[in-house]
């Protein structure tokens, strides 16, 4: 069987407070597969992109005015190279 890869998928905005535990969190378990942690963001006036970069995050930039809860998580899954994906909110 080939590659297995699992796609966590966090809609971000501001969400600088709880990133960074939830994404070492993600990094910490023990799975089966590889993991890809895809982050559609719009931009934030924290320092999310550098946290979920640190984390070796995909960010997928989602313009202020073009986000829509349904339409930003149907492109990132898209973007999502995974067997499975994940949806969390921030």
């Amino acid at each position: 069987r080939g590659r297995r890869l699992l796609s966590v998928i966090i809609p971000v905005y501001d969400g600088a407070a709880t990133l960074d535990p939830v994404l070492a969190a993600l990094r910490e378990q023990e799975l089966d597969r590889e993991l890809e942690i895809v982050i559609p963001l719009t931009p934030s006036r924290d320092d999310s992109r550098e946290i979920a970069l640190r984390h070796g995050a995909r960010v997928l930039e989602v313009l202020p005015g073009e986000f829509d809860h349904g339409e930003t998580r149907n492109r990132a899954a898209l973007a999502a190279r995974g067997d499975h994906l994940v949806f969390l909110s921030q």
